[in-house]
């Protein structure tokens, strides 16, 4: 199962995720000490307001960073299939 992390900002997003099928996680402060900046997470999901987050557009993630502004639901899952 996909699993992403989601800024708690965009409910939206979130429940269009889930709908397909997509293990769904809030990101917030505390998701990077629990997943280690990566883990098993296939992308990170912010609504860009959020991206300078814990320094995190300085930060070499293993996982894709999506900011989400201006965009659908719709866009946001096709471009974490993208990654799959």
């Amino acid at each position: 199962m996909v699993k992403v992390a989601v800024s708690p900002l965009l409910s939206n997003v979130k429940e269009y995720l889930k709908a397909q099928g997509m293990d769904v996680v809030d990101f917030d402060d505390n998701t990077i000490t629990r997943f280690g900046f990566a883990g098993d997470l296939r992308a990170i999901v912010v609504s860009g307001g959020d991206m300078d987050l814990l320094g995190i557009e300085n930060v070499n993630l293993a996982v894709p960073v999506i900011n989400a502004a201006g965009r659908t639901a719709e866009e946001i899952s096709m471009e974490i299939e993208r990654f799959s």
